[in-house]
């Protein structure tokens, strides 16, 4: 399975559906660097298809002229997602769910800066338990 993070935030069953781009956008830096799936630094949407290997590029396209983060470009195919088409069909169908330029754009220029403040230090890039502590 490969779900964008934007998706599976716009998806989960626990959010409720007033839930904003801006609260998604907001939460789109928690996972951290090494959780990043491609894409999430722009918001991707494969708009809400949870196994997208075989969909082609009309599911897995990149914008990157950040004009649009591909959500809610249709139905994503009933093999793998049908089941849940009752959650996804609403969801798709709001617009609020859809983000904008300019939120594309600055989750791009969190994304660097988050990436500017892990190389800053080797502290951020610390690999082993023992490595933390001693720092600590």
């Amino acid at each position: 399975m490969s779900v964008t993070f934007d998706d599976a935030f716009s998806s989960s069953v626990h959010t409720a559906m007033s839930v904003t781009v801006d609260d998604a956008f907001s939460s789109s830096v928690l996972p951290g660097v090494p959780f990043f799936h491609c894409g999430d630094e722009m918001l991707r949407s494969k708009s809400l298809d949870r196994d997208s290997y075989n969909s082609g590029d009309w599911f897995n396209r990149f914008d990157f002229s950040y004009s649009s983060n591909n959500w809610g470009v249709g139905l994503p195919p009933k093999e793998k997602n049908e089941k849940n088409w009752p959650l996804i069909k609403p969801r798709l169908a709001d617009l609020s769910f859809k983000p904008e330029s300019s939120h594309i754009l600055a989750a791009v220029e969190n994304f660097s800066n988050l990436l500017r403040i892990r190389y800053s230090s080797p502290l951020f890039r610390l690999r082993k338990a023992n490595s933390i502590q001693i720092w600590c």
